[in-house]
C-alpha cells in the first residue's frame, strides 16, 4: 500500500484517501485533513493501540464497527478521541465515527508494525465552512525537533502541527518536568496535559527543556515546510 506524502488526495471511489507518509524520524504521529465524503485507510497491527484525536470541542457522538469481533474501540473520557485495538488479525474492517461536526469513515487494515501510526490527528479542512483560516499555514509549518542531553529524560518522540505540540515518552519512562525557553532566555514551566496517552501542549515553542533532578535534555524546533 502506497502512502501519500501530502494531505489526502482523491484516489478511487472506495478509497478516497490514505494517511500521509510515515515520517521516519517520527512515525508515531500523523495528521489528516477532513474533506466531505473522504474515506481514510488506517493501517493497524497486532498488540498496537492507536489513538485518533479530533479537534478540541469536537465530541464523538457514535461509533460503529462493521466487524465488532475484530477491533475494540474505546471513546476516551474527553469525548474528543478514541482508541483502536485489534482483537484478531482480520481482513479490512470499516469504522464509522460521527461527531458533533462531521461523519468519518476509516478502513482498518492489517499492516506491518513500521507502517502503523500510534496517534492520528484529524483536522477540519481549511476549505470547509467555518474552518480555522490559519489551519493551512499551520499545516505548512509543522515542526521536527532536534534533541540533545541526557537520554533518560529525552522524549521518545516530539512533533507539532503548527498549533499544538505532541510529546511521547517511553512506556516505562518517568515523565520529566517540561519547560520552555521564554523571551528572557530563562526557563518557564509550561502547562500540558495527557491526551490519548500523549503529553500535549496547546501551543508551539522553539525550545523545550526536560528535567528530573540533575538530568536534563533539550529539544529545538526545526520547521518542516511543504515539499521538503
Amino acid at each position: 500500500m502506497r502512502y501519500l506524502a501530502a494531505l489526502l488526495l482523491a484516489a478511487t471511489p472506495a478509497f478516497a484517501g490514505e494517511l500521509p507518509a510515515i515520517d521516519r524520524e517520527d512515525r508515531r504521529f500523523q495528521a489528516v485533513g477532513y474533506l466531505v465524503g473522504e474515506r481514510f485507510s488506517l493501517p493497524t497491527a497486532d498488540q498496537i493501540v492507536q489513538t485518533v484525536l479530533f479537534e478540541s470541542g469536537e465530541r464523538i457522538e457514535s461509533v460503529k464497527v462493521s466487524d465488532p469481533g475484530a477491533y475494540a474501540i474505546s471513546i476516551l473520557d474527553s469525548g474528543e478521541a478514541l482508541t483502536v485495538q485489534p482483537k484478531v488479525l482480520a481482513a479490512t474492517t470499516m469504522l464509522s465515527v460521527r461527531t458533533t461536526r462531521h461523519s468519518y469513515e476509516f478502513d482498518l487494515a492489517p499492516a506491518q508494525d513500521q507502517e502503523v501510526p500510534l496517534v492520528v490527528r484529524v483536522s477540519s479542512s481549511a476549505s470547509d465552512a467555518g474552518a480555522d483560516q490559519n489551519l493551512g499555514q499551520a499545516a505548512r509549518n509543522q515542526g521536527a525537533y532536534r534533541m540533545s542531553g541526557d537520554t533518560s529524560v529525552r522524549p521518545s518522540s516530539i512533533s507539532d502541527d503548527g498549533v499544538r505540540t505532541f510529546i511521547a515518552f517511553g512506556e516505562d519512562q518517568a515523565i520529566p518536568a517540561v519547560f520552555a525557553i521564554g523571551p528572557s532566555g530563562k526557563e518557564e514551566m509550561v502547562d500540558g496535559y495527557i491526551r490519548g496517552g500523549v503529553y500535549t501542549l496547546d501551543r508551539v515553542y522553539n525550545d523545550l527543556v526536560f528535567r528530573i533532578d540533575e538530568d536534563a535534555a533539550k529539544a529545538r524546533r526545526v520547521i518542516k515546510r511543504e515539499g521538503r
